[in-house]
């Protein structure tokens, strides 16, 4: 079996599973979760498990649209393949990043095609700004003796931000944007085609022969096309010619 194929086959696994993942930790989430009606603290004031379920896309924009987005997810992920299809064996970092976005959106689409009609999230995350009084900022605007600052600090910028609830899918599709972002970053330039010298035995207006060469920048052959016969017996007689005179 050919490498690339090889590869492709693992891509397609991959995005099995992590779909698989995505709708394992969901079910866990419905049946537990849905049960206590209560969160489960993982980090304090930092992390927790809490089932929500969103009927539109992501940060909860375009609620009730469940049906299409459906549609779009579906499009999406058929564009997504096709891209993943063309992908070589040097590109295999964005073959990667086309897999995770791919199983993040498989896992979502089942969701939403599913009896429920909408996205299951449980994963409730809160990332500090050091805002408030004795905060990051609020130290720091204190030490400088920047009281506008500072009270700017105290009344406008949270301690913390609540991170729209999201499931692994959603994680998925992060990831596999951020190995997009590295390989456009990382990718190297496409070196311009450089013209390839063909070689040439041009005759000369006394019967002799030259060797010449020309550029063509669309052709990769080489070639040399040797002198006929008539060419050389020419050559020769003129050379005796010379000589006799």
């Amino acid at each position: 079996m050919n490498e690339i194929w090889k590869y492709r086959l693992l891509y397609v696994a991959m995005i099995i599973v992590l779909a698989a993942l995505d709708q394992a930790t969901k079910w866990w989430a419905v049946i537990n979760l849905g049960a206590r009606n209560l969160p489960i603290t993982i980090i304090p004031n930092y992390l927790e498990l809490k089932l929500t379920y969103n009927t539109g896309a992501v940060w909860g924009i375009f609620p009730g649209w469940t049906q299409g987005l459906a549609v779009l997810s579906t499009a999406m992920i058929i564009v997504i393949l096709a891209l993943l299809g063309r992908t070589h064996l040097k590109d295999r970092l964005l073959g990667w990043a086309f897999t995770f976005q791919l199983g993040g959106a498989v896992g979502n689409l089942i969701d939403r095609i599913s009896y429920r009609k909408s996205v299951a999230d449980f994963i409730n995350a809160y990332i500090p700004l050091g805002g408030g009084e004795g905060g990051f900022w609020y130290r720091i605007f204190d030490a400088l003796h920047l009281d506008s600052a500072r009270e700017f600090a105290v009344n406008k910028i949270p301690t913390l931000y609540n991170w729209p609830t999201f499931n692994l899918a959603d994680s998925w599709v992060v990831i596999g944007t951020l190995l997009l972002l590295i390989y456009i970053i990382i990718m190297p330039p496409e070196k311009p085609k450089e013209p390839v010298t063909e070689l040439k035995l041009k005759e000369l207006p006394n019967g002799s022969s030259l060797l010449s060469s020309e550029k063509f920048p669309d052709t990769a052959e080489t070639s040399i096309e040797p002198a006929s016969n008539s060419d050389s017996g020419s050559g020769i007689e003129n050379s005796e010619n010379a000589r006799g005179g």
